[in-house]
C-alpha cells in the first residue's frame, strides 16, 4: 500500500475529509453499499459512494448523492492525480485500482460529502480502500473469489478481507457459511 500512501499524501489526504464505512465480502458488497449509501442520502447526508467493477462506464463506481460523478469532474480530478502519478516515473508502482481511488477519494473531498460508502476491489488487507480510517466495517458473505491472490480456503480469505478491520471500530457481519461463522466471531 506504500504507493497509494504516498499518492493520498501528496494529494493532501482527501480520505480524511469524511465518515467512511467500508465494505468487504465476496457476495453483496454492491447490494449493501446501494442500500446503505441510498439510506445515508435519505437522511440528508452529503453521500458518496465507491464500488467496482464498472459495467458500462468508469463514472459507476464513484457516486455522489445517488448519482455518478459528471464527465468534467472525473476528468478533472483523474487529470490531477496523473500529474502526481506521472512526477513518481513508476516509483513507487501505482495501480490502475489505486488511481481510481485516489480520484473517487478527491472526488468526495470536493463534493462536500459527509459520509462515504467504500467498498473493497479485493480481499481487504492489501487492498488500496484499506489506507482510511473508518467509523464503520461490514463483512458480506465471504466465500472463494480471487484465490489466487487471497488463499486457498475461506478461512485464509477471510483473513484477508478481516483487513479492514480496526481497533474499536465496530463490524456489522453478514450471514456466513457455518464452518466460518464461530471462527469470525472469536
Amino acid at each position: 500500500l506504500a504507493g497509494i500512501k504516498k499518492l493520498l499524501t501528496d494529494l493532501g489526504h482527501p480520505e480524511r475529509a469524511y465518515q467512511i464505512i467500508h465494505i468487504a465480502g465476496t457476495n453483496g458488497k454492491g447490494l449493501t453499499g446501494a442500500m446503505l449509501s441510498h439510506l445515508l442520502t435519505q437522511e440528508g447526508y452529503r453521500t458518496g459512494w465507491y464500488s467496482s467493477p464498472h459495467l458500462e462506464d468508469i463514472r459507476e463506481r464513484i457516486v455522489i448523492n445517488q448519482q455518478w460523478i459528471d464527465q468534467q469532474s472525473f476528468a478533472d480530478h483523474a487529470q490531477a492525480v496523473f500529474k502526481i502519478v506521472d512526477s513518481y516515473q513508476q516509483n513507487p508502482y501505482i495501480s490502475y485500482f489505486d488511481l481510481l481511488t485516489a480520484v473517487a477519494f478527491c472526488a468526495f473531498r470536493t463534493a462536500h460529502v459527509d459520509w462515504v460508502v467504500l467498498e473493497t476491489g479485493l480481499g481487504g488487507k492489501a487492498d488500496s480502500t484499506n489506507v482510511t480510517d473508518k467509523a464503520l466495517a461490514v463483512l458480506t458473505n465471504i466465500g472463494y473469489d480471487h484465490m489466487h491472490v487471497l488463499g486457498n480456503t475461506l478461512k485464509e480469505i477471510a483473513h484477508e478481507k478481516l483487513g479492514i478491520l480496526r481497533p474499536g471500530v465496530p463490524v456489522v457481519l453478514g450471514a456466513q457459511k457455518p464452518e466460518l461463522f464461530s471462527w469470525l466471531c472469536e
